[in-house]
């Protein structure tokens, strides 16, 4: 009985305590590690090869032609977060690829940023009819 005791705490003792504490503790998660300096990227010449991109691969239909125009886009979007275009450009983009909710995420933020602008609303509607929501399509 005293022999079952003791083993029972001798294996407590090694599966619990003797485990590495401390390992808890050097977890984390850091984002944004890396920081961009947008300033420095010149938005002009950025918008030209982005808009070359894209126009390639609406004659194409090529698939990294159209990523490497959405990576321009996006960076468009944090140089010129005010300028509806590179938002606009990166949501057909997004749909083009058949990523949905971010196509939805940036025909949104474009929407927020200029909701007169004739092209959000034909682009967006279009997102919406090619879906069959015909509700929000009107």
């Amino acid at each position: 009985m005293i022999c079952k005791k003791f083993f029972e705490v001798l294996l407590f003792f090694f599966l619990f305590v003797s485990l590495p504490v401390n390992a808890v503790e050097q977890a984390s998660v850091s984002y944004d590690d890396v920081q961009i300096d947008y300033s420095i990227i010149d938005a002009y010449k950025t918008t030209v090869e982005a808009d070359k991109f894209f126009n390639y691969y609406l004659k194409t239909k090529d698939k990294q032609t159209l990523t490497t125009a959405a990576a321009k886009y996006y960076i468009l979007t944090k140089k010129t977060p005010n300028d509806v275009y590179p938002f606009l450009q990166l949501a057909r983009a997004y749909d083009a690829l058949g990523k949905d909710r971010l196509a939805k995420e940036y025909f949104s933020k474009a929407y927020n940023i200029n909701n007169s602008n004739p092209y959000v609303s034909l682009y967006f509607g279009e997102y919406y009819y090619t879906r069959c929501k015909y509700a929000k399509y009107l």
